[in-house]
């Protein structure tokens, strides 16, 4: 049956599909690549290499994204198994459903209808098809609301629409039923995309469902459009030959012959039945393939088909107006035509719908034309793409190998990239000191994404309070819809030492005090710095431990000290001793003598009145500490004296002293005289 160009200008408007080309930044992870990619009216599924699956497109009630309300699904989707489970196939049907193969060999479907379920036969997410005593099968597909599947045993079980099961039963089935061939042969292959037809290990083939344009090539079309053959019919071979594969289209059959030649019968709407006329035919006519080419697959829409031949090329042919046929123009009709691309491209496999057609080129990428390639996320109601693209390099984000500048002691910086790959994402660096990340310390990144982009997000963490000279292993994990990705792992060096102690030196000696100076280097770590001072090499006796001013940094500091309360005459030993996180230095030992001589009175002058005296004297310290004195006495053996207060002087004096001494005797005479004492000795005047 021919839908009418309104209906379809309506289905092409509600099932947009759409790729942006995107260049991949240099990073540890690349866009996900393909193993399979399946078209249906509405919506698109792809298989990745590693067996993820996922959809985009129409959502009407939530059959296709059970956890999106959204009516369209603008970005890849992770379409999720049970436990255990893993994506080997995947085939979307014509109308809101979709089908897959496990690697198990279970199948599971959902959608709107015929999910092969008994109590779900219709779930918006995958449940598994109830064969019976939990068969397995090689191959499952999707179509005209049933589903159908081949067991390990070439066997056919179909489920869903009465009309399209095949089995002769006028009741619908939830859960697959088997489906016997008329001369009970074995199923080889299976394709369902309107009618369901199969081709036998007998080298027949059947189809079932609707002949209303004649399209099983019998010599005429049911008197009634929706009269359905309930039952598998034998379809004709072209001239002797037999049927290798037998496809359906619309209202079209067409199959590829043993020798390579394809045959079709049915509307030939646009051309697409690719005999060079636009004649419709009950009969199965013979493809006019360009260079008479051996065909080895045919796919197409209700509208066009292509063939692939035998040396990989894919002709298009039929409908055109959304750019199905890939030549970048609306052109479309009985001539052969061949996708416009703008680079060299080799494809491996092709698959087609009502909008559009798609091919893997053999690195895994997906490339489509028409409404497929025109989903471009956040874009309402957009225009067919008539040209083929490169459909968006989704994926987990991509991350680039963090790297580490202005590494310190006890600090670092590290940066990187990542790349959401079209999804929001989250990002978490992680820092140990060992290879296996065992309890690391996470920092989550500051990454800018969202939904679309493609942009490669910077990220830069500081680093602090981290140990000196240790290598640090650092990695960045990306995690958005489609999973994680964690970068490869590179390492840094803090820097750090334990201190330098260069040299000591002691300067201002006298006999009590000296100043010593110490050159400390903190080799970056915050140091602090204490001077050591002792009579015993060993430092075990009269020491004195006096703190200093810490320091930091790379660059040498010198650390002064002014001692005092020395002994004169002593041999003194000192050292400096610097701490940080790394260690303890002790510096050098340096010895020096303390200065000391014995007193002196250079001269004296005395004055007198009646009761008092008073005396001036200029004195020599002998580089050490002490006191003057004077003494008065009536007696030249100073037998009894008068004396003054003392005057005090460190090593560096006072020199000159007065005195004073009263209570003396009017009109007498007395003698006078100064004594000077230091830690040496005692000079008298």
């Amino acid at each position: 049956m021919r839908i009418p160009r309104f209906v379809l200008a309506l289905l092409l408007v509600g099932t947009p599909v759409a790729t942006v080309a995107v260049t991949a930044a240099p990073v540890s992870a690349d866009p996900f690549t393909y193993s399979q990619v399946s078209l249906g009216h509405g919506s698109i599924c792809a298989l990745t290499t590693d067996r993820t699956l996922l959809c985009w497109g129409n959502n009407y009630d939530r059959t296709l994204v059970a956890s999106s309300t959204d009516r369209m699904i603008y970005l890849p989707t992770r379409i999720a198994l049970p436990a255990g489970e893993e994506w080997a196939t995947i085939d979307t049907g014509p109308y809101s459903v979709h089908c897959g193969l496990t690697v198990s060999g279970r199948a599971f479907c959902w959608g709107s209808h015929a999910t092969g379920s008994y109590f779900n036969p219709g779930s918006r997410t995958p449940t598994q098809v109830e064969f019976p005593n939990d068969i397995r099968v090689k191959d499952v597909q999707a179509g005209n609301y049933t589903g159908c599947a081949i067991d390990l045993n070439d066997d056919l079980w179909c489920w869903g629409d009465a009309q399209y099961i095949g089995n002769g039963d006028i009741e619908s089935m939830r859960i697959p039923v088997r489906v016997p061939m008329p001369d009970q042969s074995k199923v080889t292959s299976l394709h369902m995309r309107s009618n369901v037809c199969v081709t036998t290990n007998s080298n027949k083939a059947y189809c079932w469902g609707g002949n209303g344009s004649g399209q099983f090539g019998l010599g005429y079309a049911q008197q009634f459009s929706y009269t359905y053959s309930w039952t598998p019919q034998l379809l004709a071979t072209p001239n002797g030959k037999h049927w290798s594969t037998i496809t359906s289209f619309g209202d079209r059959v067409c199959g590829i012959a043993n020798d390579g030649t394809a045959y079709c019968a049915g509307d030939n709407y646009g051309g697409n039945l690719g005999n060079g006329t636009y004649d419709d035919t009950t009969r199965f006519v013979q493809m006019t393939v360009p260079n008479n080419e051996a065909i080895v697959s045919i796919i197409g829409g209700p509208y066009h088909t292509c063939v692939i031949t035998v040396s990989n090329k894919l002709h298009c042919f039929g409908e055109g107006s959304s750019g199905q046929l890939g030549t970048g123009t609306t052109l479309g009709g009985k001539t052969y035509r061949t996708w416009y691309l703008q680079e060299s491209v080799s494809f491996r496999s092709y698959t087609a719908s009502i909008s559009g057609t798609c091919a893997i080129d053999i690195d895994g990428h997906i490339w489509c034309t028409g409404f497929p390639n025109s989903l471009t996320a956040g874009v309402e109601n957009p225009s067919p793409e008539l040209l083929p693209r490169q459909i968006i390099p989704v994926g987990t984000p991509s991350v680039v190998q963090p790297s580490a500048s202005n590494v310190e002691a006890e600090s670092a910086t590290i940066s990187g990239m990542v790349n959401p790959r079209g999804y929001i994402t989250t990002a978490v660096l992680e820092i140990a000191d060992n290879s296996l990340f065992t309890s690391p310390v996470r920092y989550s990144l500051p990454i800018n994404t969202s939904t679309g982009s493609y942009v490669d997000a910077s990220f830069t963490q500081r680093l602090i309070n981290i140990a000196p000279r240790t290598t640090y292993f650092a990695r960045v994990s990306a995690t958005n819809a489609l999973g994680s990705t964690t970068s490869a792992t590179s390492t840094f060096t803090t820097l750090g030492s334990e201190p330098v102690v260069s040299d000591v030196e002691t300067t201002e000696v006298t006999g009590n005090e000296a100043v010593a100076s110490f050159i400390v280097n903190p080799s970056h770590l915050a140091t602090s710095i204490r001077a050591e001072f002792s009579t015993d090499r060993n430092f075990q006796d009269n020491l004195q431990s006096l703190p200093l001013t810490s320091a930091e940094g790379t660059n040498d500091v010198t650390r002064s000290v002014s001692l005092t309360g020395l002994t004169p005459r002593t041999q003194y030993f000192s050292r400096a001793i610097a701490t940080n996180r790394l260690g303890t230095t002790t510096g050098m030992v340096r010895s020096f003598l303390t200065l000391g001589s014995s007193p002196a009175v250079s001269s004296f002058t005395s004055s007198a009145d009646v009761r008092t005296i008073s005396i001036a004297a200029v004195t020599s310290t002998g580089s050490t500490s002490g006191s003057v004195r004077a003494e008065v006495s009536t007696s030249e053996s100073f037998a009894q004296v008068l004396q003054s207060e003392s005057s005090s002087y460190t090593s560096s004096g006072p020199m000159n002293h007065q005195f004073t001494v009263t209570g003396l005797s009017p009109r007498t005479l007395y003698f006078v005289r100064v004594i000077n004492t230091n830690q040496i000795g005692s000079a008298t005047s």
